[in-house]
């Protein structure tokens, strides 16, 4: 997540630069670090770590410091901050000079974050809307007091500042070698002379209150603005966030829409949006591009559920098919089996209706003992009784076996043997009954 600081980049001027890249108070009273896109935010002036981003400076009415608001985007140097291994700042700042070696021009070309800077009091004092960092102040014919950093004061504009009898206006114009430094990013103690006279009049007819009053005011003003740039940056990078997610899903979208042999008409017009997609996460317009590619990624994962529901149908379509085709063969087969149960019933029918009818035609002629059920499945399959295995076979006799046998009881109109000694037909002409046996010994 990104961090949010406030700190002092460059010290109140001297009278006196030390060094060629040091400001004067004028040039610190029109620096503008946040103009524009801001100002890059830089690892130790490594132009290749860029790791944020300064919103807005200001004078210091306090001391005529360079206070500086910025955004650090990184996230492994956003934790360094946190714990205090990196709360140094450091001014990039890039002098134009003549030939013959007279500065022209002093220009803030980058600030960094580093371990500890080379100009004194250059620290980041506030960390998320959190001090980090105290500063002590005495004057020497004051009270001691003890108070943090000022870190954009929430108040109406055009209030007239709080005076304290023993309020001091530390100036740099005034604060001379008596500064010592105790622990370094931890607290600085400054001895600073006596607060100039109220209602003192400056070179430009301005009382000390009325200029104080306006500079109040401003840094007010500026303060705003920093914070609302540096919420509008974190704003910004969560958009960026959200559209690098969306950006893969809104890319293949789009592509597959250009590919589409069936928008090949359209080809032309869509081919900015190919264009588009690949800088939807860089460029300006975020709240549009946000917009926009919700709204083809929301399109393109209902167009894919479409196709995986087609494709799921597409598999139960081919299921059910195969399914149908052999319901169909069973159906089929059990159709033939009832064809071929139903001749076969009708078969058992007719000849279960012929067996009875000679059964009766048997029993009317008197050669039928026992009348079997042929209707009855019980009585066709059961098997032979006891009794019935010990009953003679029936005997069927012809109309001249009835003829023969329908005369006299004592043999009816069978001939038999004669008393006389005949060598086939008498008494002792072998001693059988049977005219046929008698034949057949004649013939041989």
């Amino acid at each position: 997540m990104p961090l949010r600081f406030e700190g002092t980049a460059h010290p109140p001027a001297q009278k006196k630069r030390s060094n060629y890249a040091d400001l004067s108070r004028a040039e610190l009273s029109t620096t503008q670090m946040g103009a524009g896109a801001g100002t890059d935010l830089l690892l130790e002036h490594d132009h290749a770590a860029r790791i944020g981003t300064v919103h807005a400076s200001w004078e210091s009415p306090v001391d005529g410091s360079l206070r500086v608001v910025g955004v650090v985007n990184d996230p492994d140097v956003s934790e360094q901050v946190r714990k205090g291994s990196l709360r140094g700042l450091s001014l990039g700042t890039g002098v134009t000079q003549s030939a013959d070696g007279e500065v022209l021009l002093r220009s803030q070309d980058e600030l960094s974050i580093c371990e500890e800077p080379r100009r004194a009091g250059c620290w980041i004092d506030s960390v998320d809307g959190r001090s980090v960092r105290a500063v002590a102040c005495a004057s020497k014919k004051g009270t001691r007091t003890a108070r943090a950093p000022r870190t954009a004061p929430h108040r109406e504009p055009h209030r007239a500042p709080h005076r304290t009898a023993n309020r001091t206006a530390i100036q740099q114009n005034k604060v001379g070698p008596s500064v010592k430094h105790h622990h370094k990013s931890i607290k600085t103690v400054i001895m600073s002379a006596d607060e100039p006279k109220p209602n003192a009049v400056t070179d430009a007819g301005v009382t000390t209150e009325t200029h104080k009053l306006v500079s109040d005011e401003n840094m007010t003003l500026r303060q705003e603005l920093a914070s609302l740039k540096a919420k509008t940056e974190i704003h910004d990078a969560r958009q960026r966030d959200t559209l690098a997610t969306m950006k893969p899903s809104v890319e293949t979208f789009i592509s597959d829409l250009v590919a589409d042999p069936a928008f090949e008409t359209y080809k032309h017009e869509l081919a900015p949006m190919t264009r588009w997609a690949s800088e939807m996460a860089t460029g300006d317009a975020l709240e549009t591009n946000l917009s926009i590619g919700r709204l083809v990624s929301c399109a393109s994962a209902r167009f894919k559920r479409t196709i995986d529901e087609a494709s799921a149908n597409s598999e139960k379509g081919t299921l059910l098919a195969s399914t149908m085709k052999e319901l169909e063969g069973v159906k089929a087969e059990r159709d033939l089996k009832i064809s071929r149960i139903t001749e076969l019933e009708e078969l058992v029918t007719e000849r279960t209706g012929a067996a009875t009818k000679l059964q009766d035609e048997l029993a009317r002629a008197g050669l039928l003992i026992e009348k079997v059920d042929f209707s009855n499945r019980a009585a066709r399959e059961a098997a032979p009784t006891s009794n019935s295995a010990g009953k003679k076979p029936m005997r069927i006799t012809d109309g001249l076996a009835d003829f023969m046998l329908s005369g006299p009881s004592s043999g009816g109109l069978i001939i038999g043997q004669s008393s006389t000694g005949h060598g086939f037909l008498g008494a002792s002409g072998g001693g059988s009954d049977d005219v046929a046996a008698a034949i057949r010994a004649a013939a041989f």
